[in-house]
């Protein structure tokens, strides 16, 4: 499993289990991103890795809300929806923490982050033309 492939995983499941709310991959332009949904919307990034082998990915899920309150219960749900979950090639995914992003004209944010381990272990040079064109690479 690549890293980019991870996010819309998690965006998936997050659909299957909650239906009124915006469930989306993070913004290419974040600064842009106004929220539409009349109570909140959970947006999906990559938020980094650490090494050695396996590689220990961290997923963070952006909560963003109209009301503290709906923030906070929109954090725990996808908690309970992520935590534990598992996806091929990867470890089952665990709650690594969250926290308060920012509030601004009473659009409350905060950032639930998951981590699971995959291997990054390296491709051999007859395989690597292969890996780049799955990656979409010309």
């Amino acid at each position: 499993m690549y890293v980019h492939e991870i996010p819309d995983c998690i965006t998936d499941r997050l659909k299957t289990y909650i239906t009124g709310l915006e469930i989306a991959p993070f913004p290419d332009k974040p600064g842009e991103y106004r929220l539409r949904h009349p109570r909140g919307a959970l947006l999906v990034h990559y938020a980094g890795s650490e090494a050695p082998n396996p590689r220990r990915v961290r997923i963070a899920v952006r909560v963003v809300a109209r009301f503290v309150g709906d923030a906070l219960r929109f954090l725990e749900a996808a908690r309970l929806i992520i935590t534990g979950w598992q996806i091929p090639g990867c470890s089952r995914f665990e709650y690594a923490g969250d926290e308060f992003v920012e509030e601004k004209q009473g659009i409350w944010e905060y950032d639930i982050i998951f981590t699971t381990s995959s291997p990054a272990a390296p491709v051999g040079e007859d395989r690597l033309r292969d890996a780049l064109r799955e990656l979409g690479m010309p």
